[in-house]
């Protein structure tokens, strides 16, 4: 086994530049055959031109790695046609160390005619798709995931390989339609937004057409890897394709059915919980999450928490003002019992300080800089599910600091109404009840007004009654009918041997 650690900077401390050293090439004793390479991102690794063979493991230290990967290539590409293993473009074969667990050595194969990779051995799907344990529906599908994972081995071994015109043609063919999905469906599969979109077609229009092409291979392939990867989660090309991400391939609907208690929960929030509960079920279809559209949900939640930070702030003063009125407050002088205006300031205060400490906590738990990637999306979202309380508990805490804004401002009301209705004069309860009564006749407007201009995609408390009522009013009737067509039938057998005794 190769040793691949650095050299701390306590070990170099002692050493010195030798005189005139203009140049900076490390002296290796590379094994016959094999060239040293380095990808894109730097990471040196060997080829062996002779038996199109790569190995990320170093040779110049330990020849005799070396041969025994030499060795375990022949027995592996042993099985193989014939043609196979002399044609130019014979698949390549990648020996890595300590690749799979309790074993020294692991190995695939790449195909570089049909775009794939393989194994001389039986290997279980399990093993293929570790990353998305997903039902394969064809062979065609299989064949998306092994074309995208081929384009992977590209992107980890890309010097000394040619851009082809056909690659890039193929390249701006997938941007052309990503541009235009993105453009027309609001709900686009494609993994990236405009702005990406912009940058790949950017890197695309400089890459060089040619061979030794190192940046330029590395770039399309990892494109193409992740556009590959994503018509596979999608099922491109098969009858049950999800063209919209807030499709379920499985499921006809992606909303579930909310649990009693949530929805008595929800009511006393202003059904606020609900918003968060529709965008937690579009955000994450199936276990797969577009990071765009998740970055834009964490983004709003995050603006959400962070505007109601500032009324409370001066919902929180003006609680503190009216309490510092003589006659709200008796300047301070213990009362044996205190009044409505007080105890709905005192109330308004505990919610306010209660919704800044909750959007606090929330803010910093999903920091700017947290959460930003599918993988960690989905992790998060998958947490929440598993959770005891589920996606609605995560609902209902993300719903609080605005919910409890909204009771805050209500007890704040009850104080400010109390005080103009009853602790004042005819003249400013007359005024404050006109006002009080056009504004809470605006206010039902535009509740009515947004609620009816949107489709609620879910069953409300109310609507939820309503069905258990009906239920119970339909068995009831079910019941009583059958007794009384059971009195009926027993009247009638009654009859009947009445009317034989008297024959």
């Amino acid at each position: 086994m190769s040793d691949h650690r650095l050299r701390s900077p306590r070990e170099l401390k002692n050493e010195t530049l030798s005189r005139f050293s203009t140049t900076f090439m490390t002296p290796r004793d590379d094994p016959k055959g094999w060239c040293r390479h380095l990808s894109a991102g730097g990471r040196p690794y060997y080829w062996h031109s002779g038996l199109n063979l790569y190995t990320d493991a170093e040779l110049s230290k330990q020849h005799s790695l070396a041969t025994e990967i030499e060795v375990l290539s022949q027995k592996l590409r042993g099985p193989m046609p014939h043609e196979e293993r002399s044609s130019v473009h014979a698949a390549e074969l990648v020996i890595a160390m300590g690749s799979i667990k309790n074993t020294q050595w692991g190995y695939y194969f790449a195909d570089p005619r049909n775009k794939t990779v393989f194994w001389a051995d039986p290997i279980p799907l399990s093993t293929i798709l570790s990353k998305n344990l997903w039902f394969v529906s064809s062979n065609d599908h299989l064949g998306l995931e092994l074309e995208a994972q081929y384009w992977e081995h590209i992107d980890t071994f890309p010097d000394c390989r040619e851009v082809t015109r056909e690659l890039v043609d193929e390249m701006r063919d997938i941007l052309t339609l990503a541009y235009a999905d993105i453009t027309t469906c609001s709900t686009s599969t494609m993994p990236f937004n405009s702005q990406d979109l912009d940058r790949i077609n950017t890197i695309l229009s400089i890459v060089r057409v040619g061979k030794n092409n190192r940046e330029g291979v590395w770039a399309i392939a990892r494109f193409m890897s992740t556009f590959k990867h994503e018509r596979f989660l999608h099922y491109y090309g098969e009858y049950g394709v999800r063209t919209s991400r807030t499709d379920s391939a499985y499921q006809d609907h992606i909303h579930s059915k909310r649990t009693y208690l949530f929805l008595c929960i929800t009511a006393l929030l202003f059904y606020v919980p609900n918003v968060f509960v529709h965008r937690f079920e579009e955000v994450c279809v199936d276990g797969i999450t577009n990071v765009g559209p998740w970055n834009i949900f964490r983004r709003q939640m995050r603006n959400g928490w962070e505007a109601t930070t500032i009324p409370i702030t001066v919902l929180l003063s003006a609680n503190v003002a009216l309490l510092a009125i003589g006659s709200i407050d008796h300047s301070g002088v213990i009362q044996p019992h205190r009044s409505v205006a007080q105890i709905a300031c005192y109330s308004s205060t505990t919610l306010s300080l209660t919704c800044y400490i909750i959007c606090w906590i929330l803010l910093r738990r999903h920091s700017e800089d947290s959460m930003t990637t599918a993988q960690e999306a989905i992790k998060f979202i998958t947490q929440c599910k598993e959770s005891v309380l589920g996606v609605e508990g995560a609902a209902l805490m993300y719903s609080l600091p605005e919910a409890l804004f909204t009771w805050s401002m209500l007890s704040f009301l009850v104080a400010v109404v109390y005080m103009c209705m009853v602790q004042s004069d005819t003249t400013t309860r007359v005024i404050t009840g006109i006002v009080l009564g056009l504004m809470t006749l605006v206010v039902l407007a535009v509740l009515y007004a947004s609620w009816g201009a949107v489709a609620s995609t879910s069953k409300t408390l109310w609507q939820r009654n309503q069905e258990i009522g009906r239920a119970a009013v339909r068995s009831t009737s079910t019941a009583v009918s059958g007794m009384l067509c059971g009195i009926t039938r027993s009247r009638a057998r009654s009859a009947a041997v009445d009317e034989s005794d008297t024959v």
